[in-house]
């Protein structure tokens, strides 16, 4: 994941040269995967001290004991931290925060897997510890990294990724039940209902992309689409299991099924709660 609102279609300026030379033009072609995430708790935070070099050369240096927060770094060349900069100040409490392009092999950097209690692998702990980071690995503006994360969740949440997980499951069934007998009035109800929710939630998608990419806010769209699509996941598991009661499963549904069954709880958890949502919803609205 790279910052999307500090890429260079959005602002020339908020990129330093040696970024535009070599980490953020491999990242945007693909030749190296990044990762984030903006998801930490007060003790997870990273402080970075600004320290002076020689030549007014300007850098940032995390100090002992490492700081840890956990990303999505299995393929990932680089990672992109939110770190505080500057003091926290009580009356402006989102302000002091940049973001930073950090190299995985970087001196002073281990990542440790965290495995899931059904053994596979999606995070790690990135525990930096004296991590030097030029300050040309500064990703936008210092002292607006918070204004870049939220800007940047607006397309996380609104990506394809919040409403596709349970599809493979879908398709799958759709080929089990019309191998069999031509379906009564309420599987093709049940049917229709999930693939037409289903386009629904794609055109969302698609038209909060467009918004984004066209510099505008998003902000509330994006929350609602996430809160439809992620409900629509764990309901779709429900309407599958119910239809494939009656008939034969090939192991290809039994084992789509039962992952399914498996991950159903954290679809409206991951990358914040529909609770969470619902209160920036409300808050765009006026409403708190």
């Amino acid at each position: 994941m790279l910052g999307c609102v500090a890429l260079p279609f959005r602002d020339d300026q908020t990129l330093r040269p040696a970024q535009s030379d070599d980490g953020v033009s491999a990242a945007t072609t693909g030749g190296r995967p990044d990762a984030g995430d903006a998801s930490h708790d007060e003790s997870a935070q990273v402080n970075l001290h600004l320290i002076l070099l020689p030549g007014d050369r300007v850098a940032y240096a995390c100090p002992p004991p490492g700081a840890y927060v956990s990303v999505r770094t299995m393929a990932a060349h680089q990672v992109v931290v939110l770190a505080r900069t500057s003091p926290p100040d009580p009356d402006r409490r989102h302000a002091g925060f940049s973001q930073f392009l950090v190299p995985c092999d970087a001196d002073g950097v281990r990542i440790e897997p965290i495995v899931l209690m059904n053994g596979e692998h999606h995070f790690n702990e990135v525990i930096f510890d004296e991590v030097f980071v030029p300050d040309a690995d500064v990703l936008g503006e210092v002292g607006n990294g918070w204004h870049q994360v939220t800007a940047e969740l607006s397309f996380e949440r609104s990506g394809p990724e919040r409403m596709l997980s349970t599809v493979p499951l879908i398709a799958a069934a759709i080929r089990v039940l019309s191998a069999g007998p031509p379906p009564d009035d309420r599987t093709a109800a049940d049917i229709g209902d999930l693939l037409a929710r289903l386009i629904s939630l794609r055109q969302l998608s698609v038209w909060v992309a467009r918004t984004l990419s066209d510099g505008k806010d998003a902000a509330n769209q994006a929350a609602l689409v996430k809160d439809l699509g992620t409900r629509f996941e764990q309901e779709s598991v429900g309407v599958i299991a119910d239809l494939l009661d009656q008939s034969p499963r090939t192991p290809e549904v039994a084992t789509l099924l039962a992952t399914a069954w498996l991950h159903k709880p954290v679809f409206t958890l991951r990358g914040g709660t529909n609770e969470v949502l619902r209160g920036v919803i409300a808050r765009g609205m006026g409403l708190r």
